[in-house]
């Protein structure tokens, strides 16, 4: 385990205004459950307190840019629909 010096008590994630532009028309993208993977990670690494939530740094995640390929451009063009991808800042 870390010491409290490289933990964080909170881990949030918002999305900027350009982000949400790109999300208006994708439908796969769900903010919750990319929480839910980033806490999950960070957990492993022992780097979330939430026990201590008040007293250490929040970890604030803003997501800039989303790809997300629908199911049938995935199946359809392959690799010539690109890849899918999120880009924040923290």
């Amino acid at each position: 385990m870390l010491s409290s010096a490289n933990q964080v008590g909170e881990v949030t994630i918002a999305v900027s205004g350009d982000a949400k532009e790109e999300l208006a028309e994708n439908l796969k993208f769900n903010q919750n459950e990319l929480l839910d993977h980033v806490k999950r990670a960070v957990e492993v690494k022992g780097l979330l307190n939430s026990n201590a939530a008040g007293k250490l740094p929040k970890l604030e995640i803003t997501v800039t840019e989303v790809r997300v390929r629908s199911n049938f451009s995935a199946v359809m063009w392959g690799l010539m629909a690109g890849a899918d991808h999120i880009k924040g800042t923290s």
